[in-house]
């Protein structure tokens, strides 16, 4: 639900399919573009507080919508990739056709701006799930 929820807040229609399995070491969610699913890993799920969960979630579908907006600029016309509105998907693009794996070189996986917006939008999301269940008792 919460995945679906972040989805479409974040203008993606198609729903998130979310799958949970045994996971490399250290991953704790992926997205999978082709299967549009996040993919958590089994003991993150089990063991972890539930707010660590949700973050990855929302982290996790925060790469969906970035791979989304990827798609609008690509569609979009030389004339229209020039509005600001499109300078982190242009960021995003490139770094999707480079992406660095975690496992590979933590520093440049970390430091990628698809992880920083992610990472950044999970933590307001996060507060933003708190905030509205702390407000609807």
């Amino acid at each position: 639900m919460a995945a679906n929820t972040e989805a479409n807040y974040l203008g993606i229609r198609k729903p998130l399919s979310v799958t949970v399995l045994d996971l490399e070491d250290g991953i704790r969610g992926r997205y999978i573009l082709r299967d549009h699913e996040i993919q958590m890993d089994e003991d993150h799920v089990k063991n972890s507080p539930v707010q660590e969960v949700l973050g990855t979630i929302c982290h996790e579908a925060y790469h969906a919508y970035q791979i989304a907006v990827v798609e609008v600029f690509r569609e979009a016309g030389a004339e229209k990739r020039a509005l600001l509105l499109f300078r982190r998907a242009e960021i995003y693009q490139e770094e999707l056709g480079q992406y660095q794996k975690g496992q590979e070189d933590y520093a440049r996986y970390y430091s990628q701006k698809l992880e920083e917006d992610a990472r950044r939008y999970s933590v307001s999301a996060v507060e933003d799930w708190y905030l509205k269940l702390n407000t609807e008792r």
